[in-house]
């Protein structure tokens, strides 16, 4: 039997400044279904593990791990293992959830596998940005759930936060985060919904987790080895979903990952030029890859491909670069 009804698994890494908010806000939770906090202190050389040792002589329910710097996958892939709850749900040391997740998210969990909160996105300059639907929400069917999470997702899907996965499952099928470095979360809820029918999915369509986003983090910055790490994953989502064949929304879901790929080196590479850009998509433009794109992907596709000097400057300044 379970002991706990929710496991918060919280990975750590010099998080002394913004741990006190993301704690206070768990175990401040309106509701009270039982829950136990699991911290995996990722090697931190300032005082977070010490402020983590506070926790746990101050409440039954703390437990911590410390282990060498292996990466946040790693780190969740320990809580995983420790945590005794029917359901597991991660945090990030920097965010903090709204008072009503816990109630809301266990409302919502009855005779579910997954439940998927909305989220608050907060940028540096404190813009919020609010996502409350996820694209796997209208689907009806196993193929029409995976083409909406490779398809139409947002940050709120792919994203381990601001959701209650079922433990149990998680160990019968032996699924953890890959610790490759870039992907991993994608991966693993592609994974974890591979094992689900939509009917075995909660929601709650209000934001119930607060993601702060930081100029210079991993995901801000330029990465050298980021084309190889996109064909990486591309071959890995093919293994999971090209059984046998690849499914019709494939080619669709290569050409968001080329547009990603673009997006990021816009931002990042002082050195990427229109004509790199023609030649990522100059052999995924297709009408099939077209095909399942939302209009905004389809117009933003074509006028990367058509137009790629225009669309460098309008990107740059939609993002304040």
């Amino acid at each position: 039997m379970d002991k706990y009804d929710v496991s918060f698994i919280v990975t750590t890494y010099n998080s002394v400044n913004t741990l006190e908010r993301l704690f206070t806000s768990i175990v401040e939770q309106r509701a009270k279904p039982s829950f136990e906090v699991v911290f995996v202190d990722d090697g931190s050389t300032d005082q977070t593990g010490q402020l983590i040792k506070h926790y746990v002589t101050q409440y039954p329910n703390v437990s911590a791990y410390f282990q060498s710097n292996q990466g946040p996958s790693a780190a969740r892939n320990r809580g995983i293992a420790a945590a005794a709850g029917t359901f597991v749900t991660f945090a990030d040391d920097d965010d903090e959830y709204a008072p009503s997740f816990l109630h809301d998210a266990w409302q919502a969990s009855a005779t579910k596998k997954l439940v998927i909160t909305g989220i608050s996105r907060i940028t540096g300059a404190h813009q919020v940005e609010e996502q409350t639907k996820p694209a796997t929400q209208a689907a009806t069917s196993k193929t029409k759930l995976l083409q909406a999470y490779l398809v139409h997702n947002q940050e709120m899907d792919v994203g381990p936060w601001a959701k209650l996965y079922d433990r149990q499952l998680l160990h019968d099928q032996q699924l953890r985060f890959a610790n490759q470095g870039r992907f991993e979360d994608s991966l693993f809820n592609l994974c974890f919904l591979e094992q689900l029918e939509p009917n075995e999915i909660g929601f709650v369509n209000k934001p119930e987790y607060f993601l702060y986003k930081r100029s210079g983090s991993l995901t801000n910055s330029y990465e050298p080895e980021l084309e190889k790490k996109c064909t990486t994953y591309v071959h890995q989502v093919a293994k999971i979903v090209g059984n046998p064949d690849l499914p019709a929304y494939f080619s669709s879901f290569e050409l968001r990952m080329a547009l990603y790929f673009i997006n990021r080196n816009i931002l990042t590479n002082q050195d990427w030029s229109a004509r790199a850009q023609s030649e990522v998509l100059g052999k995924r433009i297709t009408i099939q890859a077209l095909r399942f794109l939302t209009k905004q992907y389809q117009v933003a596709a074509m006028l990367a491909f058509i137009f790629p000097r225009l669309y460098i400057r309008m990107y740059k300044k939609r993002n304040g670069v």
